[in-house]
């Protein structure tokens, strides 16, 4: 497999995303053949979570500001809420889950708090190691509190990841795999709490292991944030109208 770069893992994921999100909206008839193909797509799916956690985590040390992405993360999860809510609940407003930008949040901040710690309390190793923990835990709390999706063990899963990459010096050179993968099959190994076809998301190994950190094209932030909302809006528009009965109109009520 050619050599991939940041832009393709996620437009892949992007894309596996989207593809998720139609047996919610679009392919929702009640017949076994529907079933069989909800599945299939359930299937394909399972790839977006892990790889926009692996991404996020690439990211955190990639970005120009880390302010800046935080604060892009919580606008476009408060945006993000009522399509999410009207897709996942048929309401306009719902408290029994929140969307997954929210987990991705709550991990970002964690990891930006850790890396404070590390740099205040670095000469008080056991002190900066409990904190740690704290701090994952809280974080962790967080997830699960807040009922984001995919909870405590989604915000586990980037801290996983991490973890795993801080401990790159403990792979030695030449080593047949390195720390952000093993990061990788670590956090889709915790998915497996979650649902047992998260297994399906080992496939993206195949993407991971052949990237190296070439960004490749950039794609736009409109695309890379707002993509999230539009494309569940989008969907249930056109759900819409191959299911009148479940049309945005007749959704909005709390």
């Amino acid at each position: 497999m050619k050599e991939v770069n940041r832009s393709t893992v996620k437009w892949i994921a992007i894309i596996t995303m989207f593809i998720d999100h139609t047996r919610l909206t679009l392919f929702t008839a009640n017949t076994q053949t529907m079933a069989i193909v909800r599945q299939i797509i359930y299937g394909i799916g399972r790839l977006a979570f892990p790889l926009f956690v692996y991404l996020l985590v690439d990211g955190f040390y990639r970005t120009r500001s880390r302010e800046k992405f935080f604060v892009r993360l919580f606008i476009f999860a408060a945006l993000s809420e009522v399509p999410f809510d009207l897709m996942r609940f048929h309401k306009l407003l719902s408290f029994d889950k929140q969307n997954v930008m929210w987990t991705l949040l709550f991990g970002f901040g964690a990891m930006w708090v850790l890396e404070g710690v590390r740099k205040n309390f670095k000469e008080k190793k056991r002190l900066c190691l409990l904190m740690q923990v704290l701090v994952s835990l809280v974080a962790i709390v967080f997830g699960y509190m807040a009922h984001s999706d995919y909870g405590y063990v989604g915000v586990a899963c980037v801290l996983t990841v991490y973890f795993c990459r801080k401990a790159e010096n403990m792979f030695p050179a030449g080593y047949p795999i390195r720390a952000d993968m093993m990061g990788y099959i670590a956090a889709v190994m915790l998915l497996l709490i979650v649902n047992e076809m998260e297994i399906v998301a080992l496939l993206g190994m195949l993407l991971i292991w052949n990237y190296h950190g070439k960004p490749g094209q950039r794609i736009p932030m409109l695309i890379s944030y707002g993509f999230y909302p539009l494309h569940i809006l989008l969907l249930l528009t056109a759900g819409g109208l191959i299911h009148p009965q479940a049309n945005i109109i007749s959704m909005l009520h709390f």
